[in-house]
C-alpha cells in the first residue's frame, strides 16, 4: 500500500490522524524555513517554537474548514504523494502569507503618517493619535473626516499608482515605494473637502490591498508573461488550476473569457455571440467574480502562466470547433 493510499485510508476512517498531520506538519515547517520567523510565525524568534500552533490552525481553518474543507479536495484529487504535498502546500502558502499580508496595511498606516507630517501634507490638528493631515495650502474649516464613499473613490484612482512587490525577505511589507506614497496620499486628501486621520488611512490601505490582490484578474494586459520558469511544484498547481477552470465553464463562459483575455471589445463580442453589450459585461463580471476565488491561491507568476495557458487552450479549442 503506498503512502498516498494510506492517507485516504486514514480519512475515511478519523478525517485527520498521525499519517495526515504529521505530512501536513512537514509540509508546513518546510514553508517556515524559507520565512522570517520575526514577520511570519506570530513574531517568534524561531519558527519552530511556533509550529504546532499554526499547523493547528492551519488544519482548523483551512483544511477542516466548514466553509469549504480544502483537505477533502486534496484527498480526491492527489494521484501521488509528491502531488498531495504540492495541492497542500498551494494552501498553507496562502495561509502563511495571510499571516504576513494583515501587516501591510498597519505598516503602511505607519509610514504614511510619519510622512504626512512633510510637505506636501500639513498636520491641521494635533491631537495624538487622532491628529489630522491634510494638504499644504489647503484650508479645512472643520474636523469632519472622509466617507466611505469617498474613500472608496480614491482607492479606484489610487489603484493606477504602481505598487511594489514583496518579497519573502523583506522585514516590514510595503505596497508602495516612497514616491508611490506621496501619490497615493495625494490621491486620498484630494478626493475630499476634508483631512485625515488614522481611522480614514487604516480603511483607505486595508481597501487598497483588497484590491491589489483582486488585481490580477481586472489588470489584464502586457504582462500576461510571467517573470520566470515555473517550479515542478507551480507546474502542478497551474495544471491543476487550468483544468478546473475549464471544466467550470460552458462553451459562452469560455469564448467571453477569451474575448476579454484577447482585448476583444465588448460591442465586437456581443456581435460575434449574437448578444447585447451589456450582458457580455455582466457575464464577464460574473466570470471573473468566480474564477477571482482559484487565483487567490496563486502567486502572481503562477496566476499570469494560468491566465496565458487558459487563453491558448481556449483559442485552440475554438480553432478545432471550426476545423470542418
Amino acid at each position: 500500500m503506498t503512502q498516498i493510499e494510506r492517507m485516504r485510508r486514514e480519512f475515511e476512517q478519523v478525517v485527520i490522524g498521525p499519517i495526515i498531520y504529521r505530512r501536513v506538519e512537514k509540509v508546513v515547517d518546510r514553508l517556515l524555513n524559507k520565512r522570517d520567523p520575526r514577520i511570519y510565525a506570530g513574531g517568534a524568534g524561531n519558527a519552530k517554537t511556533e509550529l504546532s500552533a499554526i499547523v493547528s490552525e492551519f488544519v482548523t481553518d483551512v483544511l477542516l474548514a466548514e466553509t469549504g474543507p480544502q483537505l477533502v479536495y486534496i484527498i480526491d484529487h492527489a494521484e501521488s504523494l509528491s502531488h498531495f504535498d504540492a495541492l497542500l502546500a498551494r494552501q498553507a502558502r496562502k495561509f502563511i502569507a495571510g499571516q504576513r499580508v494583515r501587516d501591510v496595511p498597519s505598516n503602511m498606516v505607519k509610514r504614511a503618517l510619519k510622512r504626512l507630517r512633510e510637505p506636501p501634507f500639513v498636520v491641521v490638528h494635533e491631537a495624538g493619535i487622532r491628529t489630522r493631515f491634510g494638504l499644504y495650502g489647503r484650508t479645512y474649516p472643520g474636523l469632519a473626516g472622509h466617507t466611505s464613499a469617498e474613500v472608496r473613490r480614491a482607492v479606484a484612482a489610487a489603484a493606477l499608482v504602481p505598487k511594489v512587490r514583496i518579497t519573502a525577505e523583506e522585514r516590514l511589507p510595503r505596497m508602495y515605494d516612497e514616491r508611490g506614497l506621496v501619490a497615493v496620499l495625494t490621491i486620498l486628501l484630494e478626493n475630499s473637502a476634508n483631512s485625515v486621520a488614522v481611522e480614514e488611512l487604516d480603511l483607505f490601505f486595508n481597501e487598497l490591498l483588497t484590491a491589489w490582490q483582486s488585481s490580477l484578474l481586472t489588470e489584464v494586459d502586457e504582462r500576461v508573461t510571467p517573470s520566470r520558469k515555473p517550479s515542478p511544484e507551480s507546474e502542478q498547481i497551474i495544471d491543476d488550476t487550468v483544468s478546473i477552470i475549464l471544466d467550470s465553464l460552458d462553451v459562452e463562459e469560455q469564448q467571453v473569457l477569451l474575448g476579454f483575455l484577447s482585448g476583444t471589445p465588448d460591442a465586437t463580442l456581443g456581435q460575434q455571440l449574437n448578444i447585447k453589450r451589456t450582458t457580455v459585461i455582466a457575464r464577464r463580471q460574473k466570470i471573473t467574480e468566480r474564477l477571482q476565488t482559484y487565483f487567490d491561491d496563486l502567486s502572481e507568476d503562477e496566476g499570469l502562466e494560468v491566465l496565458r495557458r487558459l487563453g491558448s487552450a481556449m483559442s485552440l479549442a475554438r480553432v478545432n470547433d471550426h476545423d470542418f
